[in-house]
């Protein structure tokens, strides 16, 4: 080889060096735990198979994880041996013989980080042997002497040996400076080879995201299905490759992060690579997961019921659980990542497009390791759910006046025992009831409070428990949930399931025509004295039995329609199981009131007047926040309700005569305790309640006009309410001017950034109501940003909408 160069000599010496790494001894049975073999295979498979025997570099760890088992058969017997070498022969050296999985991309990058420590110590020990055995000095052993390498060799150290050593010396150090040269270009062509790696990498990341992006905003469909798949698994792959070919490297990054716009990306890079490897993981497992109900869900004449879907998701619970556990990771490794040192680019790709996936994603498969509980499956048992119809058109807290209640036992996803009642049937005298509440008392004269007045409270949690008890004391059991629902969330279910035929009515029951049905029948059920509500114990009868026995429902949209539903509270929800509380809860999906970090808002009705005029009653919202002063920021609410009843009808709360007449009962005066909720801490500095003549109460007592403020122990709430009627064919305004806490206003480690939130919550029953909101900022205060985006006008900052569920606005600026 003297003729070749330096760096050709070096390297073959390198590669001959490399062949004393390998085991003497044949793979142990278990091969993948002979971590010798598997070392030795990775560094042959990436480096020097290539380099002896003509073999393609890899493009990636998981690519040199394919050709491990060739690589090592080649330096055992020799490219020409291994030509002729019998498969029995060849597959001692085997170490992934029956293996469909590639290996996981950490364990190949630590074969792969042993391996070159192993090889850097068999070099060390060979320098060390040859430095001692020649009685030459090692320029790698000792760095200092490369600068004498160019010096007489009278002036180098003296060893034993005398002259000898001179002539073995010179020659040693002439090529030593070489050398060094040419494990610096390896190392940079190494580092070249491995950025291009990386590079090539990102770029797949990147294509697989824009993909899955473009799957995502289009319509569900057995096509979309079947690319999907694939895709998912390309893209586990592509990011677990990534990381293995990065991770050498991560560490380094941290060090980089003060640099400018980069440096934040480059710090977090390795809770990125964390995060997504999770995710893609959690994705690909789901997807195998729940394939069989996609697919059987597009299938087009598959019939799918609800037991088939719970034996379905009972056989996906391993693979579940097992995506849960990988996007458990991802979670924690996102909560690791700094949003506020990244770059503008990566900030966008993980806040704004990975984000909201990310939480929906992780409910989603909450809510699909859960189900089966739900469904009462086997192993849990039937469960039993209470369910509250509430009726709008008398406005209650929670949704409006409980018309009716009931239970349906639910077994391996099959419902049984579903019977609904009159919720006067639940009247017992014989019990001792609660104490009702004070404005029910005072107002109403009821001294207590019985199950179709249990949903007083405004938290939905806490009247699903008092509904629950006051069912209990004459049903003798209780549930595993509760259930609420009022007449537009029946309207959205038959969108989707279409028209049903009720007993003993003539015409088929559909979308457009169920409220009215279901008012025709209350007043003509109170009319003849009989059941008032066992209308609803067979129209939804007859909506169970068509969801049972359909053929054709389209599944998807039923539960877009069921979402539309929670997040306009028109469907509430309460489960003892904690997975499920806990997403109905993360959603909002619960009722419960939650004002969270900064300002809140919720205004609540509650119809006093023993009617229905709510169905013609409309009521607007407007709020004007000031934030001139960050320490004393003062809002100011105004509720003005329109009744559209006819004009000149005598405000008479309780009156015999209309009792069962339906339309009059919405063509009424509107008895409304009006209540708003406030962070706590809120002072209400003014208002303009109005008096109520005793001539218009069922108790002949004249109210005042006054503002109550109110007690209901509801965590980080303040409460005030005050009564109010408005006669048919008018409007009235009211006004509360409140002093807010200044917690409301955040600040930022730059004192004078400054951070408004907002949280309007809706009331449960309504439909969309008008909301408009104006925020007064400091003079010469500068918006850095709004979420939504809001538009400005005189120095405010301006927000309308008609309120489809709950409103959070959010808005960042700086004062001078």
């Amino acid at each position: 080889m003297r003729e070749k160069s330096p760096g050709y000599r070096l390297v073959k010496s390198l590669s001959a060096l490399f062949r004393q790494m390998m085991p003497s001894t044949q793979p142990r049975q278990g091969k993948r735990l002979d971590t010798r073999w598997c070392q030795f295979g990775m560094l042959a498979a990436e480096y020097f198979a290539p380099l002896e025997y003509g073999m393609a570099y890899p493009s990636s760890s998981r690519d040199a994880w394919g050709r491990m088992d060739m690589s090592i058969a080649l330096f055992v017997f020799g490219k020409s041996a291994y030509e002729s070498a019998s498969d029995a022969e060849l597959t001692r050296y085997r170490l992934f013989d029956d293996e469909e999985e590639p290996t996981p991309a950490s364990t190949l990058s630590n074969w792969h980080t042993k391996g070159l420590e192993r090889l850097a110590e068999l070099f060390l020990n060979t320098e060390q042997y040859l430095s001692h055995h020649l009685a030459q000095p090692s320029i790698v052993l000792e760095p200092s002497l490369a600068s004498l390498s160019e010096e007489p060799a009278e002036k180098l150290p003296h060893h034993p040996g005398g002259s000898g050593l001179r002539r073995l010396t010179a020659p040693y150090l002439r090529y030593a400076r070489p050398a060094l040269i040419v494990l610096v270009l390896l190392a940079v062509v190494w580092l070249g080879i491995k950025s291009w790696r990386i590079y090539q990498g990102v770029r797949a990341v990147r294509e697989d995201l824009a993909q899955v992006q473009s799957l995502a905003v289009g319509q569900l469909s057995l096509d979309m299905v079947e690319k999907v798949g694939p895709l998912l698994a390309k893209s586990r792959r592509d990011v677990a490759g990534l990381r293995a070919e990065a991770g050498a490297f991560l560490w380094i990054g941290k060090g980089f992060g003060w640099l400018p716009v980069y440096g934040g990306d480059l710090a977090s890079a390795g809770e990125i690579l964390k995060m997504a490897e999770g995710l893609t993981a959690a994705a690909d497992q789901a997807f195998q997961a729940v394939s069989p109900l996609l697919q059987t869900l597009q299938g087009g004449d598959s019939h799918l019921d609800m037991p088939g879907i719970t034996k379905l998701l009972v056989e996906a619970q391993p693979e579940l659980i097992k995506a849960k556990t990988s996007l458990d990771e991802a979670v924690a490794a996102r909560s690791r990542i700094n949003d506020q040192r990244l770059s503008p680019k990566v900030n966008g790709l993980i806040v704004d497009k990975l984000d909201p996936y990310l939480g929906l994603f992780h409910d989603g498969l909450a809510a699909a390791v859960a189900f089966p509980r739900l469904a009462g499956a086997s192993h849990y048992g039937p469960q039993t759910y209470l369910l509250l119809l509430q009726n709008e058109d008398e406005l209650r807290a929670t949704g409006g006046f409980i018309t009716s209640a009931g239970t349906f036992v639910i077994k391996d996803g099959d419902i049984l025992n579903f019977v609904i009642e009159d919720a006067y049937a639940f009247d017992d005298p014989t019990k001792l009831y609660p104490s009702a509440p004070w404005q029910l008392k005072q107002y109403m004269e009821l001294p207590t409070v019985l199950l179709r007045d249990s949903n007083w409270s405004p938290d939905f949690p806490t009247s699903a428990a008092l509904a629950e008890y006051l069912y209990a004391l004459t049903r003798f059991h209780g549930a595993d949930g509760v259930i609420a629902i009022d007449q537009y969330a029946v309207r959205s279910l038959l969108t989707v399931l279409g028209p049903v035929q009720v007993e003993a009515v003539a015409y088929p029951v559909t979308a457009e025509n169920v409220v009215t049905y279901m008012r025709q029948a209350k007043g003509q059920a109170e009319t003849l004295g009989e059941d008032r509500k066992s209308f609803m114990n067979e129209l939804g009868g007859a909506i169970l039995e068509r969801i049972k026995i359909s053929k054709d429902i389209d599944w998807i949209s039923l539960l877009k329609v069921l979402q539309a539903d929670l997040n306009a509270h028109h469907l509430l929800l309460q489960f003892d199981d904690p997975g499920m509380a806990a997403i109905l809860a993360e959603r909002g999906w619960d009722g419960a009131l939650r004002p969270g970090v900064g300002d809140f808002l919720m205004v609540v009705d509650a119809n006093v007047g023993f009617n229905k005029v709510n169905a013609v009653v409309e009521a607007n919202l407007s709020y004007e926040v000031d934030l001139s002063n960050p320490a004393a920021p003062t809002g100011l609410l105004t509720v003005t309700h329109t009744n559209n009843a006819a004009k000149g009808v005598p405000c008479v709360q309780f009156d015999m005569d209309y009792q069962g007449l339906y339309d009059k009962l919405i063509n009424r005066c509107y008895w409304d305790y009006l209540r708003v909720y406030k962070p706590l801490g809120t002072q209400l500095v003014e208002a303009t309640p109005h008096a109520v003549p005793g001539a218009w109460m069922v108790s002949g007592q004249a109210v005042p006009a006054r503002v109550d403020e109110l007690d209901e122990q509801i965590d980080g709430i303040q409460g005030f309410g005050t009564l109010l009627v408005v006669p048919g064919g008018e409007s009235l305004e009211t006004s509360f001017r409140f002093l807010l806490p200044s917690q409301v206003i955040g600040t930022s480690k730059d004192s004078r950034t400054l951070v408004y939130r907002l949280r309007v919550q809706k009331q449960p029953g309504t439909l969309p109501q008008a909301l408009a909101i104006r925020i007064h900022l400091p003079t010469g205060a500068k918006l850095l940003e709004s979420t939504p985006m809001l538009k400005m006008e005189a120095g405010d900052l301006l927000f309308s909408a008609d309120m489809q569920g709950d409103v959070e606005i959010q808005i960042r600026y700086q004062i001078p």
